[in-house]
């Protein structure tokens, strides 16, 4: 197979394939990052008017791979920081065992 064959092949691969995934850094392609903002918006607007009529309404709003990563390291980076606060403010615990 040539080069250009590859790059040929490469091209016109699926959008949701693992090639274009990585490519993307591990992100939906466009029409589903769509699809999501649309489905979030709805939902923010559902919450909203239950809010105004005093009725609790959580909105389930979708996260794409690379949003659920970043709050993985966000929630890591929290719990280290607590585990660092919680030593100092109690060393003596930290002492015993």
């Amino acid at each position: 197979m040539s080069s250009r064959e590859l790059l040929v092949l490469l091209r016109f691969m699926d959008d949701r394939g693992a090639y274009k995934t990585a490519l993307r850094g591990g992100e939906w392609p466009a029409e589903i990052q769509i699809a999501k903002t649309t489905a979030n918006e709805v939902s923010k607007l559902r919450a909203s008017y239950h809010n105004a009529h005093d009725d609790s309404y959580e909105p389930a709003l979708w996260l794409s791979p690379g949003e659920i990563a970043e709050q993985a390291a966000e929630n890591a980076a929290g719990q280290i920081l607590q585990a660092d606060m919680y030593s100092q403010m109690f060393p003596s615990i930290r002492e015993r065992r």
